[in-house]
């Protein structure tokens, strides 16, 4: 699912559910769609702990550069 941020068209969100294999103070580490690593900044985030695997919104930007696989 894609949406707009509080922000406005600057930051389209989009919620993934995605398996946190790794996780410190600042970033969680997730597979990509190459099944690569890589680490998501807590900051930039937000993860719904409710769902097994969580639901994890992040900007279309930070999708887009991780190479994260889209729903």
């Amino acid at each position: 699912m894609t949406r707009r941020s509080q922000q406005g068209d600057q930051d389209r969100l989009v919620d993934l559910v995605l398996e946190i294999e790794r996780e410190t103070d600042r970033a969680i580490g997730v597979r990509n769609a190459r099944g690569d690593l890589v680490w998501l900044p807590k900051s930039e985030i937000t993860i719904d702990n409710l769902t097994c695997p969580p639901t994890i919104t992040v900007p279309e930007w930070l999708v887009d550069q991780r190479e994260l696989e889209r729903p």
